[in-house]
């Protein structure tokens, strides 16, 4: 097949305008569905006028899309990894060296090596310079870009990296609705009435965990959540919830893209000005916290942030820390702690659990909510936790632990939730 392949491009180039061959082709290498499906209409075309007995006296249906399919990884695609790219249950690509994983429901996998570094850094480059406006080399050796079909892609060369080094994370393996969300035990089904219940009413949320832990997949469910018509920012670094005005058009959308020239603290002011009624930031950083805390204790209610916290007494310290990068000199740290224990009423935490093997050996391992609670603090600073929801791992259960505070009871009367849906929730059934 491979003597044919360049045969094959050449009645591409000559069956369509030059123009429009360019503009697809360049489209379909980085990931644009339309224009791989006009490709491999081409390359499908040109094996039944080229193998019309063959195929027609055999029914080869399944040999043609075969040969469709290697055709275009050879020719447009790439290469060795095509087939990776390709699949809708893959979370993350990398390729490490020569060596090539993926991550499949939160286990890695290694699967057949490249044939080289040098293919693996050739990869890299052929990726890069269809999603960045630029390239890839020694002199520019770390770059962070995103496909047409908004996969994340991280790519790294020497002399950053001691080999070439690719990250693809992949945001279509799983779609956190709610029938999901159950399906899959990442929370339990009165928790999910709860959120809903609170997203709506406008609750200030913060969802913390470890990377790759699900807060982000968490957030898009909660946004999914937000009444219609309400005006929503999304600040994202980088866009991993994508397409919003689509997924959601119940909404209007602001969504933005934090870059080295507009900061994450930036955007937050300027989303400031577009009438948003929430806020959303997907990942806090730094001294964007700030801007953020700002705007949860200004009016816009119901807005939400994440941040790499592993709990949520570690996450007021954490919020704290990244105040204080701003610069800001202060002889008394409490009434900052203040702050930001009332800016949220709510904190989800994500977790990614160990290990498991299903029936039928199929490895994976869980992401759940394992804990929904309240930060509390006095006039004296005295800070308590509230813990409303929690994953008990030795029964494999989501607990309904304590009834909803006076203090949430009150914000949740104050944002205009019914007194008897708020009763709901103040005795533990």
């Amino acid at each position: 097949m491979k003597h044919y392949y360049k045969t094959v491009i050449e009645y591409i180039k000559n069956a369509s305008k030059s123009e429009t061959y360019t503009e697809r082709l360049i489209k379909a290498s980085a990931g644009d569905s339309k224009a791989r499906k006009y490709i491999e209409d081409k390359i499908r075309n040109k094996l039944k006028i080229d193998y019309k007995n063959e195929y027609s006296k055999n029914n080869m249906t399944e040999e043609i899309e075969a040969d469709v399919r290697e055709i275009f990884n050879i020719s447009f695609g790439s290469k060795g990894i095509q087939q990776y790219l390709d699949r809708k249950d893959i979370n993350e690509l990398m390729i490490r060296g020569k060596k090539v994983f993926i991550e499949i429901e939160g286990v890695i996998h290694p699967m057949d090596e490249l044939d080289s570094v040098d293919e693996a850094e050739e990869i890299i480059k052929k990726i890069v310079s269809e999603n960045f406006q630029g390239e890839i080399n020694k002199i520019n050796a770390e770059v962070e870009t995103r496909n047409e079909n908004g996969d994340r892609v991280k790519a790294m060369l020497p002399p950053v990296a001691e080999e070439p080094i690719l990250s693809v994370r992949m945001f279509n393996a799983f779609d956190p609705t709610l029938d999901n969300m159950l399906k899959n035990k990442t929370m339990s089904s009165k928790m999910a009435n709860f959120i809903t219940f609170t997203v709506k009413n406008k609750t200030n949320n913060s969802v913390i965990g470890g990377m790759g832990s699900g807060k982000t997949a968490l957030l898009e469910f909660m946004i999914s959540l937000i009444n219609a018509g309400e005006s929503i920012v999304v600040i994202q670094n980088p866009f991993e919830i994508t397409k919003l005005s689509k997924k959601f058009p119940h909404l209007v959308v602001s969504n933005l893209q934090v870059t080295k020239r507009y900061t994450a603290k930036d955007l937050i002011i300027s989303a400031l000005r577009l009438n948003a009624t929430r806020i959303i930031l997907t990942e806090a950083r730094g001294d964007e916290m700030n801007e953020v805390i700002k705007a949860k204790m200004r009016g816009h209610k119901g807005s939400m942030s994440s941040s790499h916290s592993l709990s949520a007494e570690d996450m007021i310290d954490d919020n704290v820390d990244m105040i204080l990068e701003s610069g800001k000199t202060v002889a008394d740290i409490n009434p900052i702690k203040r702050r930001v224990c009332r800016a949220d009423d709510l904190v989800y935490k994500m977790e990614k659990l160990g290990e498991e093997v299903d029936e039928n050996g199929r490895r994976f391992r869980r992401r759940v909510l394992s804990s929904i609670s309240e930060i509390l603090i006095d006039d004296n600073f005295k800070i308590t936790t509230n813990v409303i929801f929690e994953y008990n791992r030795e029964l494999d259960e989501f607990i309904w632990v304590n009834p909803i505070s006076d203090t949430l009871a009150k914000e949740l009367e104050k944002n205009g939730a019914p007194l008897e849906e708020i009763a709901e929730w103040q005795t533990v059934s």
